[in-house]
């Protein structure tokens, strides 16, 4: 049986993946939403201290706690940096990695570097460099508008009611995890 761990991009929790996570159950194989901290019902528990060691962290402790000897890894959007971190200190656990919508990561580069430099949809990355330099209290990103998601080249396809509820569950993500 496999077993598939699905992460969550930034302002997300696991709550993103449910639909995924229901239909892989359905089809017999494990499914574990993961929600990375400060994120989704773990909101509470982000701080200026929070970066992606801290996700790293997470995802290295729930692949130890996964049973079954492989698991996958998907990631989406920002998930990829803690997703290629995790996997590689337990290389011998992960099996694979599926990137949903997400950019391969490159060595040295931060997430708020990589957007600068590739990130090709300019209204995304204005919306994003912008969120960036005036995070609350300094490390708090908020989530973007719903404007600036309904504009986004990676929405496509997107419901209504999805949206509503991806506005409405979107945390601030802590900019440590982005520089």
């Amino acid at each position: 049986m496999t077993a598939f761990v699905l992460v969550p991009g930034t302002h997300m929790g696991g709550w993103l993946w449910r639909e995924v996570a229901g239909r892989l159950r359905q089809a017999g194989s494990e499914a574990y939403e993961a929600t990375l901290t400060g994120m989704g019902d773990r909101r509470h528990l982000a701080g200026p201290q929070t970066d992606l060691e801290t996700h790293t962290e997470d995802l290295t402790q729930l692949i130890d706690h996964v049973d079954a000897p492989e698991v996958v890894l998907a990631a989406h959007c920002y998930g990829s940096y803690p997703v290629l971190a995790a996997a590689d200190r337990r290389p011998e656990r992960v099996s694979r990695i599926v990137y949903v919508d997400a950019p391969l990561p490159q060595d040295g580069c931060s997430v708020l570097g990589q957007v600068r430099e590739q990130m090709q949809d300019e209204v995304t990355r204005a919306g994003m460099l912008r969120r960036a330099a005036e995070a609350v209290d300094g490390w708090r990103m908020i989530p973007p508008t719903p404007a600036e998601e309904r504009n986004a080249a990676n929405l496509t396809g997107v419901s209504q009611e999805a949206l509503v509820r991806l506005n409405r569950l979107a945390a601030p993500q802590p900019l440590g995890t982005l520089t």
